[in-house]
């Protein structure tokens, strides 16, 4: 081979030479004078001459030294191996040349030759100098050339050599040529010789000086760099100039000729724009560029003969007029698909050909062409010609070609993108069915134009396997193949490919079924070779089985492998680089990321060489890697592989591929005796002895299998786990032991002993725990939903059925996921995995995720598989099914999105969801049992074909208000409607023929229907039933209900409730929709008066004691067995009762006043509740405005869940975060327990009356200050949450001195020494003298003698002011105005307004500024404007602040609070410890939460929040609220890494500046990737100091330090974060 080689390159040497001579290569001389430099020093000896020292002199490498002479042997060669020789015809006629570079170089420090010119030699005793050079250039290794000062003329002819790597520095007073970073230029930097890429990254750009004008021949020769940018003065793309080099794009701009070789063998090359008309194509100018797909040659194209312009890879050809061929070319390609020739050509054969072009399947042959040599289309596949019939394609023979005339064909010319790039296209009109083209133009655009208004890029049809082909007698068909017919199974099997046939395709296309004399036989195998020396194979489904020695050798191109493919045996791709695809969805085989393997992932079988893979990393799961796997992939450049200790690996894997193979390194060790890292662990195996219970220490029980050795573990008993322990490590041994005999564990069922209720005791106090669970390599099967703890799962590397990915536990494909575990994703949005297609029960289990985005392939949400979790939003995307309980106990659910019709959802699958008030059900959906029970729903829009099919399904959703009943739903089941409270109105359909008796139980709603007949028994239990007969419909045009990307409108009917023309509407903003107004339905009110019976009842069974003395009435008993259904669904309390012709006010509630009542309405002239008022049965109650007092034990009798509404308006008490207390939140009454599973009471609370909590919806319950608060001993009686009693949070200290600027509201007490700034609000008192500065608004009383300076007011005054102030204000507003003022200010303003304005209309709200007149008369009192607040005239808004709660996750704290109606905006501060508070955030009024990420772990903050309000123009403020939160964790260490050296070692030390906790753990990376822990550098801090040393015996690294620390609690081990990575060189 390497002789062969060196035949070609003297060949192109003689014939370069020649061109050279003839045209000259010498360069001008420039300027005699030469650039200063600085001087070498240089020793007198060979060695240092032949290899001077380079001087830094910025870019230019110039340097000096002395003349060097040489002299030669008889043979003309130097010592070194170098060739001179006299030059004897030509333009160097009698000049000393360098001939040959010698084999014998010296290397210098760095390990490159170095060759130094010599500027004299001596041969035969006669001295010459050295002028010329022209040398055959074959190093590949690195090379120092050196270049004296009297050479004139310099030729390097590169072969193999990597040209890039040849660095050139010139002797300073050289007169021809000059060097700049290592390249060669021109003395006058008109012409770059050689290009030397060591300066640049490898996929760096080169700009080309505007001064270069010429390239040199070979001057990109090999060069690594990515793009080339030309300039506009180069004409010519010189010989070889690009060869081998790594270019990966290039725009020719103004070259009208590129020489031979010019792009030869640039394997990435995929992007050639020409531009120039006349374009000059030399010989193999385009030779071995395998990635250039698409080429477009200008109108007028020269191509010259063998331009090799076919390659195998290339798809689209393009010719414009004019283009001409000298000689006979080929346009073939395996992978052609479009050719449009010059719409002008004459011929085809005489100058070009079309062979081969299997994949080519249309041809227009222009109306100019005159004849079609014999063999010219020999494509090879299935070609079609259109063109005349009249002309030569029609009479074209080939068995392989069928002709179409044109005539019948209409032309059906479509704009497509042919091709396109980042930056150009080439467009045009295509007709698709015959390949005509016109108006082909290249189109150019920037990257941030919108390529969306490009045309539509054009695609060809795929290719499809015939369905049946007839077979010959010798068992061939019509494309050569050769089967092997089974007559037992009716199968086919292809033996081979008849190479004598006479019509012999490059692409075969394998039929699903062959018939011979009648019988039909399915092909389902490749034998042996049988496709060998095939480029393009496409499979059918039928196939099966492909044996080895199929796709051999470089012959094959393309491979397209069927859904049924399920065994390809070892050598089936040898020594082959195939592009390869499947069809449709291979249970056994699929493509990731241009690699084939089996859907497990296990065996690596074929990667396709691809120009952007450069580097490779082998999944971990993957287990065997086949022979010839990376074969021939000569782009790859590394492969990462996990450990070869896992892996079988062929010894022919890697063959023929020039990629580094690196070994990864195991990251951390965690326990200490295994190593995990995102995607598993590996470790020794654990075997454990079992006793007699057949349990191991652990906790974990087994049932032993006998017959086959294995066991499984069938519970846990987590009661010996440690309870204060956050997170627990457990991991599942491998093999037990028991009686001497050893069993393999294979079966793990994840169930707690005894199979614990999900909301018993001993699992409530084990929420915040988590459970870290190490899968061993043999676990064929997990049962892991019954498991009620939240667990990350970690399989070993060598389990071939599971797969962990972050803690996430798959199957070993991915397309199952069993446990999600939300560490890194905790309060994130989470998209699922595109190949993901099914999820274990509880998949979601407690997880902390807000929104969840399914992919297309998941038609089901598992039963229980959000069950408890926090998520907010989902998107189902294309789900069909939502199973049972799916999303019951989500508490914050609020939005749940269908994509598709026809779901069905199952019973409980929205159980609990307290906070989802809008659900839109798709058309021809199906709604089962309790799917929407005790949920919080308020709307519900069911679109056609939605059917009930079960009971309960709305069953004790006491917020429904509005719901519509298709006329598919023909029965309305048990207790759908129960206990639906607010459901005032619902149109019945006449479809409905059916009502059950008990469906409205409980439920105070009017029917409205055009049949009475289907009530039946309804009306023994509904109070209203109303005929539509006479009604008329008046329609509205509503919302219903609309989220930030979708709503639902429709039209309806006020008076009926009845709903039509329902639409769902999507949109990207809510804001720039026009949405019809929101539907809004008034609740009932109590009813003012009613009549009283004899015995003091009411018509609702209310028994009332009547006090004559005051005219009140006292509720003391309900009557709940002898009144009808219909008249105690809700009730209602009134205002007033009659006896007789006298009126009493209803005012108070007695001790058992109210028994087992669903809903209870109160009146606002109810002003107390006494001692156990309401006993058992209430679920509902709605306290009246004027409610005063409410005992403590009020609520003692209800242990079940009950809501409580509170209207806003109410001066006593309040409602908030599911929470009844007084307004100053020191008693808390009552919790509904349908809140979130963890809550916290608020810190002023000071008492907790009876019964408080009960249920089992809440998990945890924290108090503060637990040693002050009265609880009372029943308040969380029948409960089963966890109490946790959390330290007082200590209340902020003030300021020792006085704040630069005004505090939002006056201190309890005066500062030491005066603020600098006036403060906002007035003083309680006026102030002995007046102070130096304007107060922020007048006093209420008059200051006692004149302000020395004008007093600027808060606000402006109504009318203008006499004479301006004379200087303008001192600060900012401390608030954006709500709207601007209608002129503008004279000055701007000092400093900014901190916020936006929120209201773009004008309007008289005056701003903060102080007023510009001084006081006239000082003796007068100040006069309060009419729109200045007082208190005295107006009553202030209600601007008080409830529900404030901040809660902490990582590195962030929440804060949140219930909306004040009357706020404009919100301003939150946060102090630290013994600092001041500072504002953080202006938020309008819309926002009830904010999230604060400036927070650093283990530091205690205090927030308050202020609400600010408008009241006649007039900005208000309220009372503050504030709150302390400490967050958990160490803060991040802060480190030093210097190194250090002693007599016998070299370490680094590692220095901790600044941290937390008591111990610390040193980590290293090699790549800044993966880490490892350092055990011997870990450890108590304290006993090292601070500082942490290790000996280090790597050399030439670089390495990544990063240190975490901890301390030692009663729970285990607190962690910090890490530490920033340190990187140092050793």
């Amino acid at each position: 081979m390497e002789r062969m080689k060196k035949k070609v390159w003297r060949r192109r040497l003689a014939a370069w030479l020649i061109v050279s001579l003839c045209v000259g290569v010498c360069p001008a001389p420039a300027a005699a004078t030469a650039a200063e430099t600085e001087t070498v020093a240089q020793e007198e000896t060979k060695d240092i001459k032949q290899s001077p020292e380079e001087v830094e002199t910025g870019e230019d490498t110039a340097w000096e030294d002395e003349e060097v002479v040489v002299e030669l042997d008889e043979n003309g060669k130097d010592e070194w191996g170098n060739e001179y020789g006299i030059a004897t015809e030509g333009v160097d006629a009698g000049k000393m040349s360098l001939l040959q570079v010698g084999d014998k170089l010296p290397q210098n420090e760095m390990g490159e030759l170095v060759l130094r010119v010599a500027d004299k030699v001596v041969k035969n005793g006669e001295e010459y100098e050295v002028t010329v050079i022209r040398s055959y250039m074959s190093k590949k290794k690195k090379m120092h050339i050196y270049l004296g000062k009297k050479l004139d003329t310099v030729s390097f002819i590169y072969s193999y050599s990597g040209g890039n790597s040849k660095m050139y520095s010139v002797h300073s007073e050289n007169l021809y040529y000059t060097s700049e970073k290592g390249s060669l230029y021109t003395k006058d930097k008109t012409k770059l010789c050689y290009f030397y890429a060591g300066y640049y990254e490898e996929n760096s750009v080169f700009q080309l000086p505007e001064a270069i004008t010429r390239l040199g021949d070979f001057c990109f020769y090999g060069a690594k760099i990515k793009e080339v940018v030309l300039n506009d003065k180069i004409e010519t793309i010189p010989y070889a100039c690009f060869e081998y080099s790594m270019i990966e794009r290039v725009d020719l701009k103004e070259v009208t000729r590129l020489r031979s070789y010019a792009f030869d063998n640039c394997k990435y090359l995929d992007e050639v724009k020409m531009n120039k008309e006349g374009l000059r194509v030399d010989k193999a100018v385009f030779k071995k560029t395998d990635n250039l797909k698409n080429l477009y040659f200008p109108p007028k194209t020269q191509v010259t003969d063998e331009a090799y312009i076919e390659n195998k890879n290339r798809e689209i050809l393009m010719f414009g007029e004019g283009c001409y061929f000298s000689q006979k070319n080929s346009l073939g390609g395996l992978n052609l698909k479009v050719i449009i020739l010059p719409p002008d050509t004459t011929s085809i054969g005489k100058n070009f050909n079309i062979t081969p072009a299997p994949l080519l399947r249309r041809l227009y042959v222009p109306n100019t062409v005159e004849s079609i040599s014999k063999g010219a289309l020999n494509a090879k596949g299935y070609l079609t010609l259109y063109g005349e019939k009249e002309g030569p394609a029609a009479n074209y023979e080939d068995n392989n070609v069928t002709f179409c005339d044109v005539k019948d064909h209409d032309h059906v010319m479509d704009n497509v993108t042919f091709y396109g790039y980042d930056t150009w296209s080439v467009e045009g009109k295509y007709c698709k069915k015959c390949g005509r083209a016109e108006e082909i133009k290249v189109v150019e655009f920037t990257e941030d134009e919108n390529k969306e208004n490009r045309p539509e890029l054009l695609t060809y049809p795929e290719d499809k396997c015939p369905e049946s082909l007839m077979l010959d007698d010798s068992n061939t068909d019509d494309q050569g193949l050769i089967y092997t017919l089974d007559e037992t199974c009716h199968e086919a099997m292809v033996k081979d490919i008849n190479t004598k046939y006479p019509s012999l395709k490059k692409i075969f296309l394998i039929p699903e079924n062959v018939e011979k004399e009648g019988e039909k036989y399915k092909v389902t195998t490749l034998l042996y070779g049988a496709m060998s020396g095939a480029p393009i194979v496409i499979l059918p489904d039928t196939v099966t089985y492909i044996a080895h020695g199929n796709f051999d050798l470089d012959v094959v191109f393309h491979v397209t492998l069927g859904k049924g493919v399920k065994v390809i045996e070892e050598d089936a791709f040898y020594a082959s680089t195939p592009t390869i695809s499947i069809r449709g969805d291979n249970p056994y085989y699929k493509m990731v990321n241009g690699v084939l393997y089996d859907t497990q992932m296990k065996n690596l079988i074929k990667s396709v060489p691809d120009v952007k893979k450069r580097e490779y990393v082998v999944p971990k799961s993957v287990r065997f890697i086949r022979k010839s796997a990376f074969w021939g992939d000569y782009y790859l450049k590394r492969i990462t592989i996990y450990s070869r200790k896992f892996m079988n690996i062929n010894e022919n894997a890697f063959t023929n591929c020039q990629a580094e193979v690196i070994e990864q390194q195991p990251q951390l060790t965690i326990p200490e005796e295994i190593i995990v890292d995102d995607y598993g662990w590996e470790g020794e195996e654990k075997t454990v002895e079992l006793n007699e219970e057949y349990e191991d220490s652990e906790g974990f029980y087994y049932k032993l299998n006998q017959e086959n050795n294995t066991a499984a573990i069938q519970s846990i008993d987590v009661a010996q786990w440690d309870e204060g322990q956050e997170e627990i490590d457990k991991r599942i041994p491998d093999k037990v032991t028991y009686e001497g005999r050893v069993y393999t564990v294979t079966q793990v069922w994840m169930e707690t002993k005894n199979r614990l209720d999900p909301h018993s005791n001993d699992v409530k106090n084990r929420r915040n725990q988590s459970v870290n669970l190490y899968i061993g390599k043999y676990v064929e099967m997990m049962q892991i939903k019954q498991f009620n703890m939240k667990i990350a799962s970690y399989v070993h590397v060598l389990n071939s059925n599971f797969v962990s990915v972050k803690g996430s536990l798959f199957n070993k494909d991915q397309t199952k996921l069993y446990r999600f575990c939300d560490r890194e994703y905790a309060g994130t949005e989470y998209h699922l995995p595109q190949e993901l297609q099914e999820m274990e029960e509880r998949a979601f289990y407690q997880t902390s995720l807000r929104t969840v985005v399914f992919n297309n392939r998941i038609k089901s949400v598992p039963a229980e598989a959000f069950e408890c979790s926090n998520i907010e939003k989902v998107d189902l995307a294309n789900v069909s099914s939502v199973c049972m309980g799916a999303f019951e106990y989500c508490y914050f659910l609020k939005e749940v999105i269908f994509r598709r019709d026809s779901i069905k959802i199952q019973g409980n699958a929205f159980y609990m969801t307290k906070n989802l008030r809008s659900v839109y059900i798709p058309a021809n959906s199906e709604i089962n049992s309790a799917a929407f029970r005790f949920s919080g729903i308020e709307t519900v829009i069911l679109d056609e074909n939605v059917s009930f099919t079960a009971s309960l399904i709305f069953d004790e959703c006491y917020n429904l208000q509005i719901i519509n009943l298709p006329e598919s739903i023909k029965k309305i089941e048990q207790r759908t409607f129960t206990s639906c409270y607010n459901l005032q109105k619902l149109y019945i359909p006449e479809s409905i023929t059916s009502i059950h008796s008990d469906s409205f139980l409980y439920t105070d709603v009017q029917l409205y229907t055009l049949d009475e007949s289907c009530i039946g028994e309804l009306k023994d239990t509904i109070s209203r039933c109303v005929s539509l007969k006479d009604h008329e419909h008046r329609m509205k045009t509503v919302t219903f209900f609309s989220f930030d990307t979708w709503g639902v409108t429709g039209k309806y009917c006020e008076t009926c409730g009845r709903i039509e023309g329902i639409e769902k509407r999507e949109y990207k903003n809510k804001t720039d929709e026009n949405l019809p107004d929101q539907l809004m339905i008034e609740r009932r009110k109590t009813p003012k008066i009613r009549d009283l019976s004899n015995e003091n009842k009411d018509e609702q069974g209310v028994y009332y004691t009547l006090h004559s003395d005051t005219m009140t009435a006292t509720v003391t008993g309900t009557d709940y067995r002898g009144v009808e259904y219909k008249n105690r669904a809700v009730l209602y309390i009134p205002e007033t009762v009659k006896k007789g012709e006298q009126l009493y006010t209803v005012n108070t509630i007695a001790t058992e006043g109210i028994m087992y009542s669903g809903k209870v309405v109160l009146p606002d002239t109810i002003k107390k509740l006494e001692e156990n008022c309401i006993i058992n049965g209430t679920t509902v109650l709605d306290l009246g405005n004027g409610i005063e007092e409410v005992d403590t034990n009020a609520f003692a009798k209800i242990s079940s869940c009950m809501e409580v509404y509170v209207s806003a308006d109410n001066p006593y008490f309040v409602y908030e975060e599911d929470t009844l207390m007084n307004r100053e939140q020191t008693i808390l009454y009552k919790h509904s327990n349908y809140g979130p599973a963890e809550y916290t009471v608020p810190a002023t609370v000071k008492e907790i009356s009876g019964k408080a909590f009960g249920g089992y919806m809440i998990h945890q319950i924290n108090i503060y200050n637990g040693k002050n608060v009265e609880i009372a001993p029943n308040a969380f009686e029948e409960r089963s949450a966890y109490i946790n009693i959390v330290d007082e949070l200590a209340p902020p200290t003030p300021t020792p001195i006085p704040t630069v600027t005004p505090t939002a509201s006056p201190s309890t007490a005066p500062t030491v020494s005066p603020s600098v700034v006036p403060t906002i609000e007035p003083t309680s008192s006026p102030t002995a003298t007046p102070t130096r500065q304007p107060s922020a608004s007048p006093t209420v009383i008059p200051t006692t003698s004149p302000s020395v300076a004008p007093t600027p007011t808060l606000t402006p005054t109504s009318s203008p002011t006499a004479i301006p102030m004379p200087t303008p204000t001192f600060a900012p507003i401390h608030s954006p105005v709500i709207s601007p003022t209608r002129q503008p200010s004279a000055s701007p303003s000092v400093l900014p307004i901190p916020s936006p304005v929120i209201s773009p209309e004008p309007v008289t709200m005056p701003t903060f500024v102080p007023d510009s007149t001084a006081v006239s008369n000082p003796s007068q009192p100040v006069q309060i404007p009419e729109n200045i607040s007082d208190t005295t005239k107006n009553e202030k808004p209600d601007l008080t602040i409830r529900g404030f709660r901040l809660t902490s996750r990582g590195k962030r704290v929440s804060i949140t609070w219930n909306r004040c109606t009357n706020a404009e905006f919100y301003r939150i501060y946060r102090a630290e410890k013994n600092g001041k508070y500072q504002l953080v955030q202006v938020l309008t009024s819309i926002k009830t939460s904010y999230v604060d990420k400036n927070v650093k772990p283990a530091k205690r903050y205090f927030y308050k929040i202020r609400a600010v309000g408008n009241e006649n123009g007039v900005l208000q403020e309220g009372a503050e609220k504030r709150l302390s939160i400490t967050l958990s964790g160490l803060e991040k260490p802060v480190i030093k890494v210097k190194k250090g050296k002693t007599d016998l070692v070299r370490y680094i030390s590692v220095i901790l500046k600044k941290y937390g906790g008591t111990h610390a753990q040193v980590y290293m990376s090699l790549n800044g990737k993966k880490y490892m822990k350092l055990k011997m550098t870990s450890g108590k801090i304290a006993k090292f100091r601070g500082t942490f040393r290790f000996q280090c015996k790597l050399r030439r690294k670089v390495l990544w330090l990063k240190v975490r620390t901890y301390k030692r609690n009663k729970k285990g081990r607190t962690y910090s974060g890490f530490s920033k990575a340190a990187k140092i060189r050793v």
